[in-house]
């Protein structure tokens, strides 16, 4: 907070953990964790539609990114294609059991890294703060007129003055 301008700079911190795509055939998981996992699948699924989206509008070949899709990719709008610096972490498994499910983690991983946000500083203005500090500023300025505009009235009056004594004067002694 800059306490003369009354600017507020904001920022925000997302860290998510997006806990992989799992293939259900090879966890064999059930009940409840097979529900999650689909859920999961289904949510990267979604953040996968929005980078590529991104891509492409920044290549100018789309205009419209699914952000509603998933609560995810509305609540990481900001972090994906908004004023953001954004950082992707991609683990990846050697086994090469996990040798596909890698690669993909790698693609995606590198879809994400193609995005280029354009960043500026957010602030915002403290609207009571910038109205006391134009209200000193008023204050100053009325102090500092107050001597000219009394100055410039004697002057008029004096001014006035003159000119009454030249009407009330005969026409000779003020006609050079």
């Amino acid at each position: 907070r800059h306490l003369d301008t009354g600017s507020v700079f904001i920022s925000k911190l997302h860290m998510v953990d997006l806990a992989g795509s799992e293939r259900i055939s090879k966890s064999h998981v059930e009940g409840s964790l097979l529900a999650e996992a689909k859920h999961i699948n289904l949510s990267l699924s979604f953040l996968e539609q929005v980078i590529i989206a991104l891509n492409e509008k920044s290549m100018g070949t789309r205009s419209h990114i699914p952000y509603r899709n998933s609560l995810m990719t509305i609540i990481l709008k900001d972090s994906l294609g908004g004023n953001c610096k954004t950082v992707m972490v991609a683990t990846m498994s050697s086994d090469i059991d996990n040798l596909e499910e890698s690669v993909s983690t790698a693609r995606f991983a590198q879809r994400c890294a193609q995005l280029e946000n354009e960043i500026t500083r957010n602030e915002k203005v403290d609207l009571n703060i910038l109205v006391k500090r134009l209200e000193g500023r008023m204050l100053h300025c009325k102090r500092r007129w107050r001597p000219i505009e009394e100055r410039m009235d004697r002057s008029m009056e004096r001014h006035l003055e003159e000119v009454g004594r030249r009407r009330r004067a005969p026409y000779s002694r003020w006609k050079s």
